[in-house]
């Protein structure tokens, strides 16, 4: 491999593609998603609303704190609430 070629790999990362992610791919499944919940509201079916609701807001939950970089901080937290006197 040629050295032009090397430091132009060497500088290629995945910043775009996560950025394009989180900003086109998650507000269309979350769209999907409410629609979906709304659909089972509407058909009568509120426990299967709900069922689906609850995984939805955890899913988001998890995506908001691994796009958002918080996962060490929330993963302290959580370790704090289970070890004693830490």
């Amino acid at each position: 491999m040629r050295t032009g070629t090397r430091d132009v790999l060497a500088q290629v990362g995945t910043e775009g593609a996560q950025n394009w992610f989180s900003g086109n791919v998650i507000p269309l499944l979350l769209f999907i998603l409410g629609g979906v919940i709304l659909w089972k509201g509407k058909g009568g079916d509120n426990a299967g609303a709900a069922k689906t609701f609850g995984p939805i807001l955890m899913a988001s939950a998890v995506l908001g704190i691994a796009l958002t970089g918080q996962w060490e901080a929330v993963s302290r937290f959580v370790a704090g609430l289970f070890m004693q006197g830490g």
